[in-house]
Parts: structure tokens; sequence; C-alpha cells
């Protein structure tokens, strides 16, 4: 049994292909189980048809989609004349036919959206199954084929050329598909046309496209389809199609939002726990000179990201099985990823809360018989009061005027003679130092201000 996603399903679409088109004279299902990759090859008379069936391929240009991958169909043609495989597109723009609808499509969610693609290409080449052929013996057929794939690579690949492809047609063209697959990715406009009429969003992009000379064949026949329709659409299955694709979208983009709220919530949660934790076990032994706080530092970033990493298999597996009525499946490579991106978020999730839990502990606190002293994360250290010294700021000067009120005084803390690193108490109010507390302690000297003191021991 393959682990390709819908294997069955689209091996079975494949025999009644075959079986409802005479013209096919023969054909070929290949499993490349180690990519997770259907090859399907459909033997007309002048020409073959190639066809890429798999989870996830990063290849092939990307028309009015959106930028979520799922389950793939790429089509390619191959001619006599030539040891180039020409995409669906360039067959398009060369035969000329007035259908501008998805033909590579990477959006593939369910059983129902594979075989609607799989009837997509079939109807193509039915409808055009003449003039394709005809590309072999037409000079002016085939010279439009040749233009529309040069014209595809200036645009998308400005650094492979055609000797390239010429030396070594498996790298460069691989290469070449790729840049195509990204070349539109993430782009709404034609989207946003087709779904909300955005008639002005279109006519910004092919202007903008148009002033660098970068608009794909297609694309431009595309574009003069809409200018000769009034910029409407005629084809209302397509426009639905296209609605659903981007209401599937959504429906991720609500999942992963869900997600991230739940895993900053969480993080938040655990980290002011720790700190709460943290702050009641040392003020049973300690008077601490400083607040413990959690700041949205480094380390809570870290931790929501690693929570959220971990958080991807059992969402994905979950909404699998959720979605076991559409056929929803996750591929075998998709479950390494998500497993090694799970073990990867736990991993990161662990260490970064492990560090901001010692990094909240990270304050002075005054006690009894010593002081609770922690400058550096996971370097707590109890010492004595004969190991420290203790001054007291008593007012803060606040421009050319001078407070030495109760609000205004601090203390500093300084281990041994390491005067460089000497530690400076919040405002003894905000501690809720108590004054009886404040006066009674021993202090080895006493500074109008803390610029006194840094002046005092050249600090």
């Amino acid at each position: 049994m393959s682990d390709i996603p819908c294997s069955d399903f689209v091996e079975e679409k494949v025999r009644d292909i075959i079986y409802l088109n005479r013209n096919i004279i023969n054909h070929s299902v290949y499993y490349n189980e180690e990519d997770e990759i259907m090859n399907i090859t459909l033997n007309y008379r002048d020409f073959t048809v190639l066809m890429k069936y798999g989870d996830s391929l990063f290849e092939g240009f990307s028309f009015i989609e959106n930028d979520d991958s799922d389950k793939t169909l790429l089509t390619k043609f191959i001619f006599p004349f030539s040891k180039i495989p020409y995409s669906i597109y360039d067959v398009h723009n060369a035969v000329n036919d007035d259908v501008f609808i998805t033909y590579d499509f990477h959006c593939l969610y369910d059983e129902d959206a594979i075989g609607r693609a799989f009837d997509t290409v079939i109807d193509f080449v039915n409808r055009n199954e003449k003039t394709i052929s005809a590309i072999n013996s037409d000079a002016l057929l085939k010279e439009k084929l040749e233009n529309s794939f040069n014209r595809g690579l200036k645009i998308a690949s400005k650094k492979i050329t055609r000797d390239k492809i010429n030396e070594n047609p498996k790298k460069y063209l691989q290469n070449h598909d790729i840049d195509l697959y990204f070349l539109r990715l993430g782009e709404e406009a034609f989207t946003d046309f087709i779904t909300n009429n955005d008639i002005r969003g279109i006519r910004k992009f092919y202007s903008k496209k148009m002033k660098k000379d970068a608009l794909l064949p297609y694309e431009q026949r595309f574009y003069d389809h809409l200018t000769e329709n009034n910029f409407i659409m005629q084809n209302a299955a397509f426009v639905r199609e296209v609605k659903a694709q981007k209401k599937e979208a959504k429906k991720d983009e609500r999942k992963y939002t869900l997600v991230f709220l739940c895993g900053f919530v969480i993080t938040l949660a655990l980290q002011i726990g720790l700190g709460i934790y943290s702050e009641n076990r040392l003020e049973e032994n300690y008077f601490l000179l400083r607040e413990l706080s959690l700041d949205v530092n480094i380390a809570f970033i870290i931790s929501v990201i690693g929570l959220i990493l971990a958080s991807v298999f059992p969402v994905e597996y979950f909404s699998s099985l959720k979605n076991k009525s559409t056929k929803k499946e996750l591929s075998k490579k998709d479950k390494k990823i998500y497993s090694v991106l799970t073990v990867i978020g736990i991993a990161v999730f662990v260490l970064a809360t492990t560090y901001s839990y010692f990094d909240c502990q990270k304050t002075v606190g005054l006690g009894e018989n010593d002081i609770y002293y922690c400058q550096k994360i996971g370097r707590a250290q109890m010492l004595s009061y004969d190991e420290v010294r203790l001054y007291l700021i008593e007012g803060q000067y606040y421009g050319d005027e001078y407070s030495d009120n109760d609000e205004d005084k601090q203390i500093i803390v300084v281990k041994g003679d390491d005067y460089e690193n000497y530690f400076i108490s919040d405002y003894l109010t905000e501690v809720d130092m108590p004054n009886s507390y404040r006066d009674s302690l021993d202090y080895d000297g006493k500074f109008t201000s803390p610029e006194d003191f840094c002046n005092a021991f050249g600090v």
C-alpha cells in the first residue's frame, strides 16, 4: 500500500480517464515512494502528457491560488521535436485556448478537488487535441510554444539560460519550475479580483508588472481577456473553485491563529506562575530589594514559538481526523516533518522556560542572617553580611532640584569590593520596605544620590 495521500483514488481516476478517452494510446503510473510522488504518463499519437501528483510540491506556476501548499497536480507536455517538457501554460499560450483558469494545482485539499483537477487537465487536452498535435508540424505554433517557454525563463529564472538547460535539463528545469512557483506565491491581486471583484487591485498589479516588463505570457493573455470582457469573470465554476480554495485557506489561518493565541496565553500563564512561585519562595526568608518581573523578553517569545512548533503535529493530526469525510490525509512525509517539529518545539519550549525560571530569580534579598545574592542566571549565592557592603541612597536629583522623600530612597549592595558590578534596588517604597526596617540596617555609607555613589567610587 502506498503512503502517497489519496493514491488509490488517483489511480482509479486515471483508469476512468483511460476508459473514457480512447485517443490515449497507452499510459503508465509510476510510484516514487521516496519522494511521495506519482508520475502518470498519457501517450497520445503526437504528444505525451506527463502528470506529477504528490504532496506539497513547490514547483510549477502558481496561478490564482492561495499561498498554502497541499496536494499538488502538475502537467507537462513532451513533443518529438524537443527533449524539453513544456508546461501546460506554455501549450495553452501556443494553441491560444480561451479558458483562463488554474491548470497547475497546489491546493488540492480533498478527493473532490483532486478529481476536478484531473478533469480540468483532460478537458483542456480534449478540446485542443487537434491543435496540440499540429505543433509538431506547424512552424508558427512551434514558435509560439518556444517563445512562451523562453519568456517564462526570462521572467522567473534570470540566472538560468537556455544553454544551461540544454547542458543539464534535469537540474535546471527543476530549478526553473521552483522559480515559477515562487514567482507569484502569496500574490492576492488575482484572488481578490475573482472573489471580491477588486478591479482596482488587479489593474494596479498589471500596471506595475507592465512597467517592469515582468508579465508571463499567460498573465498577459489573461489581462487581454479581462479587458475584452470589461473585467467580468465569465466562468462561474472557476469563481466558485477559487472561493472554495480561499475558504480552506481561511480555515488554516484561523486554526494557526488559535494555536498562536493558545501558545501565548499558556506561556504567559506559566511564566507568571513561575515568577509568583519564585517570589513567594524567596520572600519566606528574604526581603527582596527588587520585585521579580517577567518582561516580554526573547526567552518568552522563544517559549511561545517552541510551544507552537510542538503543537503542529497534534493540530494537523486531529484536523485530518476531523476531515476524514473529505479524505484530507497526512502524508508520511508530513508526519515525519511534523514529528521533527514537535521534538524541536518541546526542546525549545523546555529550554526557554527553564531559562525564564532562573532569569526571574535574579535579585537581591536581605535575610535575618544572610543575603540572597543573584546577578547572573543560575548563580544564586547566600552571602553573610560580612561579605557585602550596604549603602543607603537618601534621595534623587530631578534636574536642579533635590528630593529626599521616602519614595526617592534606594539601597546599593556591593559584593566584596566589586564596585563595578554594584546592585541598586528599586525605590524602597515600591518594594514596601518599612522605614523602621530601613533604618535598622547597618550601612557602610550614605549618599545623597546614585550619582554621588558612582562619583565616590569611580564607577
